[in-house]
């Protein structure tokens, strides 16, 4: 319990002899072995990654940690990027040492192109050598225009050696708003698992529920410990009041807060 794992969006800026600026940003490790009091941080090999970024971290029940992030390459003043991989890292000495990245689902294209922008990623891990990483798959169109955006799962069961393909898993209701009509669950994102007291493998996400406005609602369903696939659900928690006009609208026009520019 001593034995606490964060992580963050590490920018690191490095002014060149010419006077360019060139920029890298790694999920690293931040450790403590007295209950948050003093911190280490610890690196991460992303070879052959520009950049990560969002990271999420879950220990199982033997100790081994799990790290998931973002996995970008970008060429240096030429703007960004390819759209992200999905990375995991493992260790198993409390977060000292890493394994070098695995890649859980691959994107393509790049930022305003077509292709598949996987994002906010999400990880949970029980017992011995088992974990879930979630996440939301973007899939783009012309000038990076959204097509739609279903919750992806893969778990592994051998301490994150090898992981499973990727599969969508938010599942059809009647009350879910298919991004291609219909009623399948495919405009959704912020993706969080858990793993309930008797092993049971819950995933709630935001979920697209008014075209108009882009009202949300909160969905569960119930995963498959095993293959991370759907057993139940989905399941309607609540609705969200998070449209469009919801909420005022700030100086760069984004939702913001009452009386301020956040």
């Amino acid at each position: 319990p001593q034995n606490m794992i964060g992580s963050a969006n590490d920018y690191q800026l490095k002014l060149s002899p010419g006077g360019t600026v060139n920029e890298t940003a790694y999920s690293r490790a931040h450790v403590s072995f007295d209950g948050g009091r003093t911190w280490t941080t610890y690196p991460i090999s992303y070879r052959g990654y520009t950049s990560t970024g969002d990271p999420a971290v879950a220990f199982d029940a033997d100790g081994t940690a799990y790290l998931t992030t973002l996995g970008f390459v970008w060429s240096q003043n030429l703007g960004c990027c390819t759209n992200p991989d999905i990375l995991v890292s493992t260790s198993t000495d409390g977060g000292k040492t890493w394994s070098k990245a695995s890649r859980v689902a691959s994107g393509s294209g790049s930022f305003g192109s077509v292709g598949v922008f996987n994002d906010k990623e999400y990880v949970a891990a029980w017992g011995h050598g088992n974990a879930i990483v979630t996440w939301t798959n973007f899939n783009d169109g012309i000038g990076g225009s959204y097509i739609s955006s279903p919750i992806y799962a893969s778990v592994t069961h051998d301490g994150g050696k090898t992981w499973t393909d990727g599969s969508a898993v938010a599942g059809s209701a009647p009350f879910c708003l298919g991004a291609q009509g219909g009623t399948t669950c495919d405009q959704d994102q912020g993706s969080t698992p858990v793993v309930a007291a008797d092993g049971s493998i819950y995933l709630s996400f935001l979920s697209t529920a008014d075209a108009s406005n882009y009202r949300d609602q909160y969905l569960v369903v119930k995963l498959d410990p095993q293959t991370g696939q759907t057993v139940a659900g989905p399941f309607k928690v609540g609705d969200v009041v998070d449209g469009l006009t919801d909420y005022p609208i700030s100086i760069d026009g984004r939702q913001t807060y009452q009386d301020s520019q956040f």
